[in-house]
């Protein structure tokens, strides 16, 4: 089944990107640019780990989010392409290691955590639902707040 769509899956167009080792991809609904770091973000003192910083896009301040941080996977020393997406009103960075393809993803059903699975040149691709992003960092922030 590698790769073949079945008839059956959903099928969703997708950014494939690389995070460590992991293959992940988000829908292409919501991306709108991707683009390369450089030195274009700026640090937030005191800031939870996840969060990478600041970028200024067209005049506009965007948070920008470190996904293996966020989702707690090994990454690159030093990650410089980012994802600017936007869902339910929310415009974010999402800071990745290396983009991948733009591609026709077939998907299994959701599983038990909530996450479709797709296939990509043989390798196993988890396909993030923006909703899925926004309650890691929800969750993020309740547990940073319990903590002060």
């Amino acid at each position: 089944m590698e790769g073949k769509p079945d008839s059956a899956e959903p099928v969703t167009k997708a950014l494939v990107f690389r995070i460590g080792q992991e293959c992940f991809g988000l829908p292409l609904d919501v991306v709108l640019e991707v683009l390369e770091l450089a030195s274009m973000s700026a640090r937030v003192p005191g800031a939870p780990n996840w969060l990478a910083g600041i970028i200024n896009h067209h005049g506009r301040v965007l948070p920008l989010i470190a996904l293996g941080r966020l989702f707690d996977v090994d990454t690159a020393a030093r990650a410089l392409q980012v994802i600017l997406v936007e869902f339910e009103g929310e415009r974010l960075g999402l800071l990745v290691d290396q983009i991948v393809a733009l591609e026709a993803l077939s998907s299994d059903e959701a599983g038990r955590s909530g996450m479709r699975r797709a296939w990509h040149r043989g390798e196993l691709v988890t396909l993030l639902a923006p909703t899925e992003i926004l309650a890691a960092v929800d969750r993020q922030l309740v547990q940073t707040s319990g903590r002060a």
